[in-house]
């Protein structure tokens, strides 16, 4: 059965092995994404945030424990709003069910928009992220984090053997792709790395940064782990400010 970013995580087994995956210490959420979303980000302390796939809360609960003022999470899986609302009990934060399409924001509200791993599941980025500036006060920040397009490009891997290649194919030939992930089947969208800057643009940001997930040497315990890491680019960050 074909999910979509709707619908994927609600599924029990693709819930479960998401969650073990993550759990990893060596998961590359923890040593190549999370690392440079820290570091983009900076102090937010006093802020308004808003977190466009907050997922079960945990990264909003690190926010509001480093100073941040409010959070205002959206999911569009039931599963992750059930465990965000669990472990948020008690911050004042607003949870929001629903696809970043069909989701209405609040106007001039935030700070900081954040959006970790999700952007790759919307088709027309345009509308979202016409939203998210409208959402944002002037000078307000959004900072998001996507699978790298070089990967999203296409869905055919060489994996045989521990270094395994990546198959660029299809590059500037956007719009869905299939895969198979965590015991499921998800449907995804690829846009080019360009698409993603340009629609930012459109949207009334000034980019300010672009980062790709270069691994950093003292966060893995062996030179064979940095190395694995350090040959293809498994996410790209792009970070605006509302004009």
């Amino acid at each position: 059965m074909l999910h979509t970013g709707k619908n994927f995580f609600d599924n029990e087994e693709v819930f479960e092995n998401y969650w073990r995956l993550r759990g990893r210490g060596l998961s590359a959420n923890a040593v190549l994404e999370e690392p440079v979303i820290d570091e983009l980000i900076g102090s937010v302390a006093g802020l308004n945030l808003l977190d466009l796939g907050c997922g079960n809360g945990q990264y909003g609960a690190t926010l509001l424990e480093r100073g941040a003022k409010s959070l205002y999470g959206v999911d569009a899986a039931e599963k992750m709003l059930e465990a965000a609302q669990e472990r948020l009990k008690g911050t004042g934060s607003i949870l929001v069910q629903g696809t970043f399409e069909e989701i209405e924001l609040p106007a001039e509200k935030f700070d900081l928009a954040l959006s970790r791993l999700a952007l790759h599941y919307v088709e027309d980025l345009g509308p979202v992220f016409a939203k998210v500036q409208h959402s944002l006060v002037s000078g307000g920040r959004f900072l998001f984090s996507v699978e790298h397009p070089l990967l999203t490009s296409s869905v055919a891997q060489e994996t045989s053997g521990p270094r395994g290649s990546l198959v660029i194919d299809d590059y500037f030939h956007s719009g869905p792709r299939e895969a198979e992930w965590l015991g499921g089947r998800v449907q995804k969208f690829h846009h080019t790395l360009e698409e993603y800057f340009l629609a930012l643009q459109g949207a009334g940001f000034d980019v300010e940064m672009l980062r790709e997930s270069k691994p950093k040497r003292e966060l893995f315990p062996t030179e064979e782990e940095y190395l694995r890491r350090a040959r293809i680019p498994l996410f790209l960050f792009l970070f605006g400010r509302k004009r």
